[in-house]
């Protein structure tokens, strides 16, 4: 940590989701699951993260990270804790390849990739948790409308559910879960407030 940095008083957690260390060479698992590593095993994220924290010029406390289905449990477990390591909380942002969440047919394996990350998340005590789980990430399908709207928003709301209540998240360290909708090209329905609303609302009142 930078001595130089103030003492926060505020109650507001200060963080920053490392995009900009880029997907390819660093955040996202090669075909293998394996997290991109400097020669001597250290997780290139790690060493970014531990080099952007000594350099911040204030205090951070928080670094929601993305997690990709498929990325070797061993890795993610490696990362999430590594940053716990670091003095700043972790928040594992569910990023879930190979299976559409607003497809029934794709439902158990939605379930079971989803429940990887999460389960490892619990394990560490991890409090929040964030998907981008309305739909597949840059998929370029038709936006939906009407009946193949509402299908989708009910189908959104039982998968979810359903991790809710397999992961015993009630009774577990994660305490929010945070879903995040995208912009047009990364989704094609879920891109904005009013839609994101229809499947939190719902699923809010069938938690």
């Amino acid at each position: 940590m930078n001595p130089a940095q103030p003492i926060s008083t505020s109650p507001i957690r200060l963080g920053v989701c490392p995009a900009h260390f880029k997907f390819a060479d660093v955040l996202a698992p090669d075909e293998n699951g394996k997290l991109p590593r400097h020669p001597d095993g250290q997780l290139k994220i790690l060493t970014g993260l531990k080099q952007f924290l000594a350099e911040s010029p204030i205090p951070l406390s928080v670094v929601p990270i993305f997690t990709f289905s498929g990325t070797l449990k061993k890795d993610l477990h490696e990362t999430l804790a590594g940053i716990q390591s670091l003095g700043v909380a972790p928040e594992a942002i569910l990023m879930i390849n190979g299976a559409d969440p607003m497809s029934p047919k794709d439902e158990d394996k939605f379930v079971a990739l989803s429940m990887e990350i999460i389960e490892i998340a619990k394990s560490l005590g991890i409090e929040a948790v964030c998907s981008t789980t309305f739909e597949q990430w840059m998929d370029p399908a038709p936006s939906k409308t009407g009946a193949e709207y509402d299908a989708a928003v009910a189908q959104l709301i039982k998968a979810h559910h359903r991790i809710f209540q397999e992961a015993d998240l009630a009774n577990s360290s994660i305490k929010s879960w945070h879903m995040e909708f995208l912009r047009p090209v990364e989704f094609s329905t879920f891109t904005n407030i009013r839609s994101a609303w229809d499947v939190v609302k719902g699923l809010n009142k069938t938690i």
